[in-house]
């Protein structure tokens, strides 16, 4: 195997690592705007539209 052709393999595989990287980050922010969103929504609207009353009246017909 040649110098040239280990460089670019090295360089491969650290551009795969980059970009792993990257990914894994975008996801941890992606993540963390929505859980900051969530919040944000829910302290304004009191969580009306996000989550469902605890006491729903059930209709059962006999």
């Amino acid at each position: 195997m040649g110098v040239a052709s280990l460089g670019r393999h090295l360089v491969d595989v650290v551009m795969i690592l980059v970009l792993g990287l990257v990914y894994m980050l975008a996801l941890l922010v992606g993540t963390a705007v929505t859980t900051v969103h969530r919040r944000v929504t829910s302290a304004f609207t009191s969580g009306e539209h996000d989550q469902r009353p605890v006491e729903e009246p059930v209709e059962v017909s006999h």
